[in-house]
């Protein structure tokens, strides 16, 4: 089982990541 820390830590820089798209 994947910590959730690490899924909600990815997917904050997976946003920031993205600028608006």
């Amino acid at each position: 089982m994947i910590n959730l820390s690490s899924i909600l830590f990815v997917q904050f820089l997976h946003f920031f990541s993205i600028p608006g798209l």
